[in-house]
């Protein structure tokens, strides 16, 4: 068994080889709907929640008539890896990250790579790019509205209707605890599949 092992429900994860075959999606999403963000903040989103989010700001983002629901779908499951490695913090991921093959990013690729056949993940350059802005912009809507949080220097702009930040909210958890509550009777929707 490699070092870079991990259990995942009942399977076992290489980090270094993920295998799509040992990647369980209920137990990954089961993960997804109890990790906090922010470093655990008991205020904060769930990651489950705060991909929902990502994906209905990714929408509106959206730069062309036809690329809506790629953005949405990618924005729901951008941070897949982290049902595997868990919400690694902004601040943390920057003073550990390592490029090249071992590296934090390349581990989120491999992972997201494993992960693709079950979620349905293909993503483009561009489409990887406008949900870049749309997780940036989620992040900033869950610190002033979810957590109420101090001003920060990583804040952007929500480029969002008065109340639009809101209605996102509440859908976005909405659409979590029926894909979480699925999830806890080792059922799998939300990705295309069982709807």
């Amino acid at each position: 068994m490699s070092p870079h092992t991990l259990q995942v429900g009942d399977h076992l994860i290489d980090l270094l080889n993920p295998d799509p075959a040992t990647i369980d999606p209920v137990a990954v999403i089961r993960r997804l709907s109890t990790i906090r963000r922010f470093g655990g903040e008991p205020s904060a989103l769930t990651v489950l929640e705060h991909q929902e989010l990502t994906g209905l700001v990714a929408r509106v983002l959206a730069p062309t008539v036809g690329h809506e629901a790629p953005c949405r779908e990618w924005g729901r499951r951008h941070d897949l890896h982290e049902g595997v490695i868990g919400d690694i913090v902004s601040p943390v991921a920057r003073l550990t990250a390592r490029h090249g093959p071992n590296g934090l990013d390349a581990l989120k690729r491999r992972i997201d790579k494993a992960l693709a056949p079950a979620f349905g993940s293909e993503v483009t350059p561009r489409i990887r790019e406008v949900v870049g802005r749309a997780d940036a912009i989620a992040a900033s809507i869950e610190w002033v509205d979810v957590m109420n949080g101090p001003p920060v220097d990583w804040l952007v702009p929500v480029p969002l209707r008065y109340g639009i930040a809101e209605s996102f909210i509440l859908r976005a958890k909405a659409d979590a605890a029926r894909i979480a509550s699925a999830a806890s009777v080792g059922r799998f929707i939300g990705y295309g599949s069982e709807e």
